[in-house]
């Protein structure tokens, strides 16, 4: 299924962010990509960076080779879409820069709410992830927010998805 919600519905809270970026001009639809690449110590001090790796980079790709498929084949490529790829350990060089440098639209955040709240909670750390979006990125009420999690995979081939996402960005806000 697929989750929305609207841009208003969030109080205004300030996040650090870096690297700055220009606004997006005017998209409409934003894939907000939410990762922690590095989640989990072990009590031997080991890290699964690496696992963690390799399952965003191949999910970060195929949202991008889905999104492009899509886009390329259909009359809705009048829609925009921006992919963001939230990071929430801290700002510092990461292979999700890598992906930036080599696709569009698309772009990474950085933000420290993985670290900066004692909770367990890593719904309400990925919320806090979004909302540093929509502040960044200066999104608008009619925009439609589509988070997924960097570490899924989405088949390029599917046209049945994007055309929901689609769907639900025609749809008057609000309801």
């Amino acid at each position: 299924s697929l989750c929305a919600f609207n841009t208003e519905t969030l109080s205004s809270t300030t996040y650090y962010q870096w690297p700055r970026s220009s606004p997006v001009k005017s998209p409409k639809i934003f894939f907000v990509v939410t990762t922690a690449i590095q989640n989990v110590t072990t009590p031997k001090g080991e890290t699964n960076y690496q696992h963690r790796r390799s399952q965003y980079e191949r999910g970060i790709s195929s949202l991008i080779n889905a999104t492009q498929f899509f886009w390329s084949r259909t009359k809705d490529a009048l829609w925009p879409y921006h992919i963001i790829l939230v990071e929430n350990n801290g700002p510092r060089r990461t292979f999700l820069d890598d992906f930036v440098q080599n696709n569009s639209p698309l772009s990474t955040i950085y933000t420290y709410n993985n670290r900066a709240h004692n909770t367990k909670s890593y719904g309400l750390k990925e919320l806090l992830d979004v909302h540093a979006c929509i502040q960044h990125y200066q999104m608008q009420p009619d925009d439609l927010i589509v988070k997924m999690t960097g570490r899924y995979f989405l088949d390029k081939y599917s046209t049945n998805f994007m055309e929901q996402v689609v769907e639900v960005a025609r749809q008057p806000w609000p309801p």
